[in-house]
């Protein structure tokens, strides 16, 4: 008899021994047939059955019977010993009385046979590295599942897969991705505490619209930052027309965002705004972690383009160019005729433009230079991009130097763009996901520095006459009148 412990809901989701496909067949128009296809192509190892009435095989493999009407199909799932099933279906949970009704009899008839629910509104899981595509989104048509170690976990099935493409195409690989949907059963936290206990997971990549379990999320928090495991996260319903579609969206209550944001700053969360971008800034810190310093060298081949980036980096903010230190200004002044004391470099403007030796030359001074924390480089069409690729991949390789990289070459640079990306150096097209990865890894750096408690700051209630409220301002936050003591407050999310 084993004494291994249990197996969770969610390492069953995303480790599963075997899979049973309900409505499986193999037209791709159909949610079930696009989850078959896609479990075989992909190479799922373990036992697979597809479930459909009206066929003996599908896929090559042996079919099995199954009726019912949703209700049903949970009970069979219940008394055939299933441990976790994904409920794809939308339309359930939210404005809709019915759909609420039907979400809490599946949820209750799961419980109470002892089965857990992924969903429903959600488009499932995937595993890279075990080559798990249980999900029937259109995106896992791609030719391989991109493996790394970047984990999602994600209210929105949409939105999952738009982080999973463009990583994809960016070059950024994955562990597991996770849209819970509206969370009727398993949710968020449950996601995030699987992402952080995985070894496979570098990095935690999150999007929010409402937390259900605030003190499982924050203990998963907290673990991730115990094991030096970064967590970057999108807070949706910034605004009161997107707290409203969130509701409408998954149902959730979308919390007030500035509670939120206090609440990653205790936490260690580096914040972003684009989904999109916050897998680059994962996949960046799951590579590199906090930055040695906090400034930036600025480099291109072109004047224009390295104007440009030194200007987009000043009107940042929150980012600055490193000061070199004055053996470094001596040095590069050997090879350039303009006094270097900040770190903006135009390699064209050197005495004897787009020498290889001298390039590689000022990037080994960076490294060396005690002030530089990451590079920002600018490549346009220019002699030798191959060589200034390959030593861009050197320097992350042996000095650990992050290098964010903004490429307008275009198609002319595609084998130069292939060969970063292969050497795990993604590929920005414009400047602005460029310096969001920067700002994610100075605020990490500046976030670890500051490890504080993580206690949630009292928050103004939108309605009082400044009375401070000793609720969170997040999902269930009361709303204090004027003459009420915190204690007091009524369960409606009125507090900011």
């Amino acid at each position: 008899m084993s004494d291994a412990p249990p197996r969770t809901a969610m390492q069953c989701l995303c480790a599963p021994r075997s899979i049973a496909v309900i409505g499986a067949s193999e037209d791709l128009r159909k949610f079930g047939g696009r989850v078959m296809h896609q479990l075989v192509r992909h190479g799922y190892a373990g036992a697979l059955y597809p479930i459909n009435p009206h066929r003996e095989q599908i896929n090559g493999l042996r079919a099995y019977p199954s009726v019912g009407a949703l209700r049903g199909t949970i009970g069979e799932c219940v008394a055939g010993g299933v441990a976790v099933a994904i409920v794809i279906t939308g339309n359930l949970a939210g404005p809709d009385d019915d759909g609420s009704a039907l979400e809490r009899d599946i949820v209750a008839i799961a419980r109470a046979g002892g089965m857990r629910l992924l969903g429903p509104n959600c488009l499932g899981v995937i595993n890279a590295p075990a080559r798990l595509a249980f999900s029937p989104s259109v995106t896992m048509a791609v030719a391989a599942l991109p493996a790394g170690r970047v984990g999602i976990a994600s209210q929105s099935g949409a939105l999952m897969t738009s982080m999973f493409m463009r990583g994809h195409d960016t070059g950024v690989g994955f562990s597991s991705c996770i849209s819970v949907g509206n969370q009727a059963d398993l949710e968020l936290a449950d996601a995030f505490e699987y992402l952080v206990d995985d070894d496979a997971t570098g990095a935690v990549c999150l999007y929010v619209e409402g937390i259900k379990d605030l003190a499982r999320f924050r203990g998963a928090a907290r673990r991730a930052r115990a094991k030096g495991k970064p967590v970057v996260a999108v807070k949706a319903g910034r605004t009161g027309a997107g707290a409203q579609m969130a509701r409408s969206h998954t149902g959730s209550l979308a919390g007030s965002y500035e509670g939120f944001a206090a609440l990653a700053r205790a936490l260690g969360i580096v914040l972003s705004d684009s989904t999109e971008a916050a897998v680059l800034c994962a996949d960046a810190l799951a590579r590199h972690g906090a930055p040695r310093a906090p400034g930036l060298a600025v480099l291109s081949s072109s004047g224009g383009a390295a104007v440009l980036a030194s200007d987009a980096v000043a009107a940042h903010g929150s980012l600055a160019v490193a000061q070199l230190a004055p053996h470094t200004q001596a040095a590069i002044a050997q090879m350039t005729p303009h006094p270097v004391a900040a770190a903006m470099i135009d390699f064209g403007g050197y005495r004897r433009p787009f020498v290889h030796a001298e390039i590689v030359h000022t990037l080994d001074l960076l490294a060396a230079d005690p002030a530089v924390g990451a590079v920002l480089y600018a490549m346009t069409p220019q002699p030798l991009m191959p060589q200034v690729g390959a030593a861009l991949a050197d320097l992350v390789e042996r000095d650990g130097l992050p290098v964010a990289l903004i490429s307008t070459a275009g198609s002319v640079a595609h084998e130069v763009h292939s060969a970063l990306r292969a050497r795990g150096i993604p590929v920005h097209t414009g400047v602005d996901d460029a310096l969001r990865v920067l700002r994610a890894l100075m605020d990490y750096r500046r976030l670890q520095a500051g490890a504080a408690g993580d206690a949630l700051p009292a928050m103004r209630c939108r309605r009082s006459t400044r009375r401070r409220c000793a609720w969170p301002a997040l999902d269930s936050r009361p709303a204090c009148s004027p003459n009420s003591k915190p204690a007091a407050c009524s369960p409606r999310p009125a507090c900011r």
